[in-house]
């Protein structure tokens, strides 16, 4: 009886076997439709095939029970003792079944007849074992799956994506996901894994070729490394290539760390390769910044270059376009020698810049007509024609001015001509603080023209060299000018030549008397003729951030001027645009000027000896018709400034009101300031938002700390100090370890902190300063995000009078 039984499931174990071989020339002629989408009857053969795959399904259903059941009554052959030859043979057909659903799905084949089959394989199955699984149709997000080239920086965003997408569908098929992955891919990504068949088992091998080839994180940092390396060209006064540099190191520094790296570590290496990308003018502000801290840290130069950014998208000058209607040859006027541009000290006023008042070729402030308005008249103007209150500017709101300057009289966000006395029912006329000269200040006035239309003017200048303070010499720029009583250097020079600078209280007033504060100190430099030992003259300079423009403007055609032939000129590059580093006053001029005067023809320069060789100035015709530069400073100790102040101690002061964020500061103090029971009062931080922008700051301050504790390790006596005041503020409960669970939140924000030690104090001679203004590497600190609140402290004034009476 058991022989026929035996026969049976030999007979359908066969059956099964040969169905499983032609469902693999199945999914092998799916493969074929892949490689060639377009073949029409490859296209009819994969539908006919899809339409016996019900049959074929329900004849294996069939046999999978003749051997199941054989096996539970012990009537098949000897050898077979369990399923597991049936479940074998069922994983195998499983496989298959499903790698062809899936291309059916994938490329819009008719599904009805492999989702009917495959409900009736489902519900037959579902009675037996129950080692075919779940059949049921697996639901994907509805959004497109990323592609991958080969670009290896473009891996692990890709390999993220693609998981995250298929962890929705957690039971979908590793074949399915095979077939997925193969969509996805391009180019050379595809070619590494399109020699695989389509089945479940390579779906893990092609993750791992796939893995092997652009997951390797050596590969990854070398490619970040070049990056950081490569050469970039940053201009102080370009926002896009600090912009550039900026992204590159926040780019491929957090690329690092993502890679286990330890970036923060590697600063001095880093800053050295990024400052090698600065120009003259950014490297010397940074060393300025840097001053002498040791090592400088990573997010220090980042926050550095983010600040020169904003600045310098901020202060480029906007130059309004106008329209001008040409005229006719027989209508046009005849050009005159009248000055069509004036640029006073360093500032360019555009020509096409009229004032909106009287529509004349000046700016509002210096409008007779909107002067001689009373102040609430003058603000009237200023909202009729949308001027910024601010700065009395157009094109922006006084919510979006990039000036810092606030009224001189009140301190508030207005322009001084618009300040007048709220509490006054009149509107009569202020006047404004003056800028007429005391009798006994010590002027110096340099009146300087550059050119004009069809007619150029060459200046004094000259090249010299200038001692620095390591005995080197530098080669400068220099301009001669006879009309000034002082003589000037620019930051930059200076900061080449590493003066030794010196506090100056001196200002600065330009042409029309326009007072500026531009001196940012004095010097005194040796200059002496370019390649020689002798003369050498000392010089007093007053450091500003910029003499002039570029001398001259445009490239100058030199005539053949034969006065001037074969004469040593003090500087050979007098005809082409330059910087000025260095003004020589009149209080030099006299020292440096010799006797020797050539003329030449009309329109010729005049050639004059100096020091330094033959310098060339005057008039001479050229066909550059550049703007006109007109330069006259006033030099001069400010005592009207002085006296002004002292009457100003006498004065009664306007109520202040509290701004809007005082206000809010005031309230929220009252309403979350409470007392405990110990007598304490618990007070909680005014945030501006509820979700502060705090980025990392523990770093920072553990470098801080570890700078602290190396100045500590040399001084015996301050160690001890700095000890007994940290154990007395943890013994007063003004500080506390941090608990190991608050360590990691995301909101933390560690205060650094530095020690002051004053021996001549007679009360605390040591005094721990914590800096709550250091910045974390969202560029925000703990003190930009609080409110400040109200000022509690009186003013020095009401305190000074206190003691007069």
């Amino acid at each position: 009886m058991a022989m026929p039984q035996s026969i049976h499931y030999i007979d359908a174990k066969g059956r099964v076997i040969r169905a499983i071989n032609r469902v693999t020339s199945f999914v092998k002629a799916s493969g074929d439709y892949n490689n060639d989408r377009t073949n029409i009857g490859k296209q009819a053969k994969i539908k006919q095939m899809l339409s016996e795959l019900k049959e074929i399904r329900r004849c294996v259903n069939e046999d999978i029970q003749i051997m199941e059941t054989a096996v539970g009554q012990s009537t098949a052959p000897i050898d077979v003792t369990d399923n597991k030859c049936s479940s074998s043979l069922i994983s195998s057909f499983e496989d298959l079944f499903y790698e062809l659903a899936a291309f059916a799905d994938i490329h819009q084949f008719p599904l009805s007849p492999v989702t009917e089959m495959s409900q009736s394989f489902a519900s037959s199955t579902a009675q037996q074992s129950g080692t075919l699984g779940n059949l049921s149709c697996f639901q994907l997000p509805k959004r497109k799956f990323p592609t991958f080239s080969g670009v290896i920086t473009e891996w692990q965003g890709f390999e993220d994506l693609f998981h995250s997408i298929l962890s929705h569908a957690p039971d979908l098929p590793n074949v399915e996901k095979f077939e997925y992955l193969k969509t996805s891919l391009q180019g050379e990504a595809l070619s590494l894994v399109a020699h695989l068949p389509l089945t479940a088992a390579n779906y893990l091998s092609a993750w791992d070729i796939l893995k092997s080839r652009y997951g390797n994180k050596r590969d990854l940092a070398r490619i970040h490394f070049q990056s950081l390396l490569k050469k970039h060209v940053v201009k102080s006064t370009d926002s896009q290539s600090i912009k550039t540099l900026l992204n590159s190191i926040t780019e491929h520094t957090a690329a690092l760390d993502n890679l286990d790296f330890v970036t923060r570590s590697w600063s001095p290496l880093l800053l050295y390769i990024f400052e090698q990308h600065l120009d003259y003018e950014l490297r010397s502000r940074w060393e300025l910044l840097v001053g002498d801290k040791h090592s400088p840290s990573l997010p220090e130069f980042i926050d550095f270059l983010r600040q020169h950014m904003r600045s310098a998208e901020v202060f480029i000058p906007s130059i309004p376009t106008t329209h001008i209607a040409k005229l006719p040859r027989s209508q046009e006027k005849p050009r005159t020698g009248s000055i069509q541009k004036i640029l006073t000290a360093t500032t360019s006023q555009s020509p096409n810049v009229n004032c909106p008042i009287c529509n004349q070729a000046h700016s509002i402030r210096k409008c007779s007509r909107f002067n001689e308005q009373t102040p609430n008249e003058r603000f009237q103007l200023a909202k009729s024609h949308k001027l910024c209150i601010n700065c009395l500017g157009a094109g922006h709101t006084s919510a979006a001015c990039p000036s810092k300057y606030k009224c001189q009289v009140c301190n508030r966000s207005h322009h001084s001509l618009l300040h007048f006395n709220s509490n006054s029912g009149s509107n009569s006329q202020q006047q404004m603080p003056s800028n007429v000269l005391p009798a006994d200040a010590s002027n110096a006035i340099s009146m300087i023209v550059k050119g004009v239309p069809k007619r150029a003017i060459l200046l004094s200048t000259a090249i010299l060299d200038v001692i620095a303070a390591d005995g080197h010499r530098h080669s400068l720029r220099a301009l001669l000018d006879s009309g000034s009583q002082a003589s000037f250097i620019t930051e930059k020079a200076a900061s080449l030549l590493m003066l030794r600078r010196f506090h100056s209280t001196v200002n600065v007033t330009t042409f029309a008397s326009t007072t500026t504060t531009l001196v940012k100190g004095k010097a005194t430099i040796s200059i002496l003729p370019c390649n020689k030992l002798s003369p050498s003259v000392s010089v007093d300079t007053l450091i500003v951030p910029k003499i002039t423009g570029l001398t001259p403007q445009v490239p100058i055609t030199h005539g053949t001027w034969t006065h001037v032939e074969n004469l040593p000129l003090a500087d050979p590059s007098y005809h082409l645009p330059g910087d000025i580093d260095l003004l020589l006053g009149a209080d030099m001029f006299p020292s440096l000027v010799l006797t020797g005067q050539l003329k030449g023809k009309n329109g010729e320069p005049m050639a004059m000896e100096t020091i330094f060789g033959w310098v060339l100035v005057g008039p001479i015709q050229s066909s550059s018709s550049g703007s006109l530069n007109s330069f006259c400073i006033s030099v001069f100790e400010n005592l009207d400034n002085t006296i002004k102040k002292f009457w100003e101690l006498d004065e009664l002061q306007a109520i202040h009101h509290l701004s809007e964020e005082d206000s809010i500061a005031e309230k929220f103090y009252q309403q979350t300031t409470t007392r405990l029971a110990s007598g304490r009062f618990m007070v909680k931080l005014p945030f501006k938002s509820s979700r502060p922008l705090l980025g990392d700051s523990r770093t920072m301050a553990l470098h801080r700390y570890r700078s602290l504790e190396i100045r500590l390790s040399r001084d015996q006596n301050l160690r001890q100090q700095y000890v007994e005041f940290m154990h007395d503020y943890v013994s007063n409960n003004h500080m506390e370890l941090i608990p190991a669970e608050e360590k990691d939140l995301p909101y933390n924000y560690y205060i650094p902190h530095h020690c002051v030690l004053r021996p001549d104090s007679l009360t605390t001679k040591l005094r721990v300063v914590f800096n709550a203004s250091a910045r974390t590497t969202t560029g925000s600190s703990l003190n930009d995000l609080l409110y400040t609140g109200p000022k509690l402290q009186p003013d020095i004034q009401v305190v000074l009078l206190r003691a007069r009476l």
